[in-house]
């Protein structure tokens, strides 16, 4: 069988503080085959924050790529690079 994961999200994004070397580590352990990273891109963050909570960061796409690309070059793990829109 062939495992994936194709919707890992770190702490890129707002809503989880994982690392995402922690993270390729824990999926060569369990045996994951693939996996692609979907960090939040909320391009219309203001709007979409609830009233009562403070506006969740805005993702800078350049730098995130650029460290994901890097990683993916020095983890020996072959990872997609995605983002949820």
């Amino acid at each position: 069988m062939y495992k994936i994961d194709y919707h890992i999200h770190t702490r890129f994004s707002m809503d989880s503080d994982a690392d995402p070397l922690e993270e390729i580590l824990a999926a060569k352990s369990r045996g994951i085959d693939d996996l692609i990273f979907t960090d939040h891109c909320d391009c219309n963050y203001e709007l979409a924050t609830p009233p009562d909570m403070e506006p969740w960061p805005f993702l800078e796409v350049e730098e995130y790529w650029k460290y994901m690309n890097e990683l993916r070059n020095t983890s020996g793990y072959d990872f997609g690079i995605g983002l949820e829109i």
